[in-house]
């Protein structure tokens, strides 16, 4: 079965809007341009002026993005395209007018002894700013094995000790979780630690305290009963609320 075949599952995924387990993944980097970002490239230009006014410290590096993905056999496959950080962030801002394209990233859940999870809150000069989210980013073109697989795994990594000073190493690794949403594909990995959800949250807290161009503004502690805010997007909220009913 191939991956164009496979695209019609995650429309299906998309649909459903739902969690699911995955046992792993095979991405793939694909020589390929991304036809919007040269039909659109005036577009584009103009409105990364506008924004990099705002949020001087983002950087028009190179990013992954997906053309085709799928699940087979419980392992989701998908081709990655290397594009502008300037096109990526305008396609996102017009509410992804290129529907061929997807939006896939990792994140880490990390979940207390305490069955809590900790959520960070985009610091202000991001690009995610004020959004309630698991710790995580869009691979870019360290991710890049050699083979041209895309290493997601060491992506959430990096993500990871980069947002909260904290070592995925430290933890148990749990599930891999696939959850779609729009455009959004997210890969998502579980770690367990033995401290509880509120001394997660402190370690972050101190982290952050200590960076002098922090990427979060704070956490976010989610347990049992908790109440969505209107800053947390859905792939976020459906991740939250399969871990804590689970």
């Amino acid at each position: 079965m191939g991956v164009a075949t496979l695209s019609q599952k995650i429309n299906l995924m998309r649909a459903c809007r739902r969690v699911i387990e995955i046992r792993g993944f095979d991405l793939r980097i694909r020589d390929r341009r991304w036809p919007f970002e040269d039909q659109q490239r005036t577009e584009i230009a103009a409105h990364w002026s506008e924004l990099i006014l705002c949020k001087p410290s983002l950087w028009n590096g190179k990013v992954l993005i997906a053309d085709e993905a799928g699940l087979q056999d419980g392992v989701l496959r998908a081709s990655c395209l290397k594009v502008d950080y300037a096109s990526f962030a305008a396609w996102i801002a017009w509410d992804f007018p290129d529907k061929t394209a997807i939006n896939l990233f990792g994140c880490a859940v990390l979940v207390g002894c305490d069955g809590k999870l900790v959520y960070g809150c985009g610091g202000s000069q991001t690009f995610t700013a004020g959004y309630i989210v698991p710790p995580g980013g869009t691979p870019d073109l360290s991710d890049i094995r050699p083979d041209g697989q895309v290493d997601i795994a060491g992506s959430i990594v990096r993500e990871l000790r980069e947002e909260t000073g904290i070592d995925a190493g430290e933890g148990v690794a749990g599930d891999w979780l696939v959850v779609c949403e729009g455009q959004r594909l997210c890969i998502a990995k579980v770690i367990r630690f033995q401290q509880s959800a509120h001394q997660l949250a402190e370690r972050i807290g101190s982290f952050l305290k200590a960076e002098d161009l922090p990427e979060l503004a704070g956490t976010e502690i989610i347990g049992p009963g908790f109440v969505r805010s209107k800053c947390m997007p859905d792939y976020a909220y459906l991740l939250a609320r399969y871990l804590v009913d689970k």
